[in-house]
Order: C-alpha cells, then sequence, then structure tokens
C-alpha cells in the first residue's frame, strides 16, 4: 500500500554527503514576522514523504506526478508547480522504500492570516495521494 507518510514545510533543503535530505527550520507552524516588515518575501520548501509497503508498489507504477501549490488566506495562490518524475532505483528489496520529493519557492507575505500548501501526488496504479499544511503568519508575540 502507498501513503502519503510526511506532508510539511521547510526553509530549506539540500542533500547532505550521504545524499540524505537535510531540512532547515523543519516542520514550520508560525512564522513571526513584524507588521512594519510586511509584506514580506521568505523561501518555503515543501515535503513530502511517500512510502510504500513494498519496493514493488513503487517500481511497477515507474512514473510519480506531483502537483502542489502555496495559497494565501484569500486562496491566491503565490507559486504551484507541477513535476514528473521517474521511480529512482531501490537498492534494498527487502526494506519498505520511502521517497522524498521537494518544491521549492518564495512567497511574499502581505498579510498576517493563514497560508496553505498542497500537494497532489499521481502514481499510476494507485490512488491520488493529497497533503496540505497550513503556515501561520503572524506578529511576534510582545
Amino acid at each position: 500500500m502507498l501513503r502519503l507518510g510526511w506532508f510539511g514545510l521547510a526553509e530549506g533543503a539540500a542533500g547532505d554527503h550521504r545524499g540524505q535530505l537535510t531540512l532547515v527550520g523543519f516542520n514550520v507552524n508560525v512564522v513571526p514576522i513584524p507588521e512594519a516588515a510586511l509584506p514580506a518575501t521568505l523561501s518555503i520548501v515543501l515535503v513530502a514523504v511517500i512510502e510504500a509497503d513494498m519496493p514493488a508498489e513503487l517500481t511497477a507504477a515507474g512514473k510519480i506526478q506531483l502537483s502542489s501549490h502555496f495559497s494565501a488566506p484569500d486562496e491566491t495562490v503565490m507559486f504551484a508547480g507541477q513535476q514528473s518524475l521517474d521511480v529512482p532505483p531501490l537498492p534494498w528489496p527487502e526494506v519498505p522504500p520511502r521517497i522524498q520529493l521537494v518544491v521549492a519557492g518564495q512567497a511574499t507575505f502581505q498579510r498576517y492570516g493563514l497560508y496553505t500548501a498542497r500537494v497532489r501526488i499521481d502514481i499510476p496504479g494507485h490512488e491520488p495521494l493529497l497533503g496540505e499544511r497550513g503556515l501561520w503568519v503572524l506578529a511576534p508575540p510582545h
């Protein structure tokens, strides 16, 4: 069975010397921005982790289609993207695989409120995997 194991936000992402995903500002929930600093432009990274019970579930699919967008409180799309990816070779057939997908963009925050990141992952032969995560932009606490 395929599932979206995790979907969240980070301030940055890179691969380390082993090729492992490294996140900065991982699982951000609130971004405090002083009112005088609005509008403020920040980097936003959407991270999705696909998990499977068996490697064959992914390798048989061949392709992964990823659609994502990040929206303002009024649902205006601030950035969006689509990617088509080949399923990478899975080196350990006895281990349930995980594939990390990363989408980076910049968002200019005009006002306070709840911003929303959404992802849809389509894999042939499987139901779409859907994720949604909110990001609050608020004034710093006094």
